[in-house]
């Protein structure tokens, strides 16, 4: 079963081994509290600089343990928040605005 603590470790470790400085968010139906037993983890990765987003995205989630659900890892550089982040229909916007923040570098 999937525990508060567990979601907090993944963001801790998802900032560790992000570029520094970096931010998590978790967004989606777990950080709105409407979650049920199998709803995947959302995790946004905020970096200061992405060279390759599938590249970075595929490295953050395989340091992450079997947590028992999906997980996304959606990485993006401070620049596209920058961009994104006041714009309503984008995923940036989304997570932004409902996510909660686990972890910093």
């Amino acid at each position: 079963m999937l525990t508060e603590a567990m979601i907090e470790d993944a963001g801790r470790r998802l900032a560790a081994a992000a570029g520094s400085p970096a931010r998590v968010l978790l967004f989606g139906s777990r950080a709105r509290g409407g979650a049920h037993a199998n709803s995947d983890l959302d995790f946004l990765v905020i970096e200061a600089q992405v060279d390759s987003k599938l590249d970075e995205m595929v490295r953050l989630r395989d340091t992450l343990p079997p947590l028992g659900v999906p997980v996304d890892v959606v990485v993006v550089s401070e620049e596209e928040v920058s961009r994104r982040g006041p714009v309503p229909s984008t995923l940036v916007h989304r997570a932004l605005r409902e996510g909660r923040f686990l972890a910093a570098t």
